[in-house]
């Protein structure tokens, strides 16, 4: 009797013990970061220090063809969640509708949120800073009237980089990040992105009645009044540019939409890319 006692109370102990570390394993692997705001002009192109450290995953679906398809980021097999909310433990989420690397280092990927309340999901940047993982915030607070319309989400720049909701670029070679310039201050662009020079560094946007060009590097502006039916849409605009405009460079050699009046350079403009 004693010795069953003894075994029962063995197979106790190592059950707990095995639960506790079993435990201890899962949260270790359900880590979650809380992300802090970006300063301007930092840089998250590190080195890479380990193979692998960092790994993006696609969530295999349940074979419906209408399910988005989703990723998972991995830092040293152990899930990134991303808790956009401090005080709030429900928002945490580790299931990303958009996931990519912005570097050729492989230390710093972009993405965006999974998010089904129909507005659109928050990006940030999980990246690699002397050896520690952080997550960074893309965001800049804003108080358009028209920032639902006008917060689209990311658009592609060609192979150059992403514009990310008319106030970041991100660069797709070494995971730079340009604050984009606002026409005012405290609003993030009230306009659609509508085409990017041959260098892929001025961004053309259709600011109600007026193209607003801006060399993201520099800061440099251009803007170019429409007349008002033809900036109608963005469709019309689009069509009227290529046959009355060409892209001409200042004497800094940066390039801006100007008319075919004023020189005779052409050069083919381009939409970008969702």
């Amino acid at each position: 009797m004693k010795t069953t006692i003894s075994t029962l109370l063995k197979f106790a102990c190592s059950a707990a013990i095995l639960s506790i570390a079993f435990t201890s394993c899962k949260q270790k692997q359900e880590q979650y970061y809380v992300p802090r705001p970006i300063t301007a002009n930092e840089s998250f192109n590190e080195p890479l220090a380990q193979e692998g450290a960092l790994l993006i995953t696609k969530v295999a679906s349940a074979g419906n063809a209408a399910e988005p398809e989703l990723f998972t980021v991995k830092y040293k097999n152990n899930a990134v969640n991303i808790q956009p909310d401090s005080s709030n433990a429900a928002s945490i989420n580790g299931k990303f509708a958009f996931a990519q690397f912005v570097n050729t280092q492989k230390t710093c990927i972009l993405v965006q949120l999974a998010d089904s309340s129909g507005l659109v999901a928050p990006f940030y940047l999980i990246a690699l800073k002397d050896n520690k993982l952080e997550v960074i915030s893309l965001y800049r607070q804003s108080t358009g009237e028209r920032d639902l319309e006008f917060t689209r989400g990311k658009d592609r720049i060609a192979n150059a980089g992403f514009l990310i909701n008319n106030d970041f670029v991100v660069t797709n070679v070494n995971a730079k990040v340009y604050f984009i310039k606002r026409p005012v201050p405290d609003e993030r662009i009230q306009g659609s992105f509508i085409a990017s020079s041959p260098d892929k560094k001025t961004l053309v946007f259709l600011v109600g009645s007026k193209l607003y060009q801006l060399h993201y590097p520099s800061g440099d502006t251009f803007i170019q009044p429409l007349n008002a039916s033809v900036a109608a849409s963005t469709a019309n605009v689009y069509a009227w540019v290529q046959k009355n405009y060409r892209w001409q460079r200042n004497k800094n050699g940066i390039a801006f939409l100007k008319s075919i009046e004023n020189g005779d350079e052409i050069i083919d403009m381009r939409r970008p890319q969702s």
